[in-house]
């Protein structure tokens, strides 16, 4: 089912997620509502032919810069635009997992701080798997 989301309302998103710290961009920690628009966002701009812009860029963008900062421990970091998109890369990964532990009978372990934007290990767990 194709379905077309519109562009974050970037106020929005800081009042309701921003505005609670870093931790609150962590895949576990964003709403149903925070996930599926950053997934569609994302989608979107990983989509992009070079030199083409969207305005789905932008929340994406406060998200992940916001989780670097935070990673770093610095007030300011410098990083290419190719690694910007490799940390977008990872990030929709890190969100297509986390709908997969909230839809799924299928557990899987959350990104944290210190794994977020890592060659990190998955752990998948059956739910009620009776054992």
């Amino acid at each position: 089912m194709k379905y077309d989301l519109p562009v974050i309302d970037l106020l929005q998103l800081e009042a309701e997620v921003v505005s609670r710290g870093a931790e609150a961009a962590l895949p576990c920690n964003l709403s149903d509502h925070w996930l599926r628009h950053i997934s569609y966002s994302l989608d979107q701009v990983l989509q992009m032919d070079d030199g083409e812009s969207t305005d789905y860029f932008n929340a994406p963008m406060v998200l992940v810069s916001n989780l670097l900062l935070k990673k770093s421990g610095a007030a300011q970091i410098r990083i290419s635009f190719s690694e910007i998109i490799d940390r977008f890369r990872e990030y929709r990964l890190e969100l297509a997992l986390e709908e997969v532990s909230r839809l799924s009978d299928i557990k899987v372990s959350a990104a944290t701080f210190e794994t977020i934007f890592t060659n990190r290990r998955v752990e998948f767990i059956q739910k009620n798997c009776g054992l």
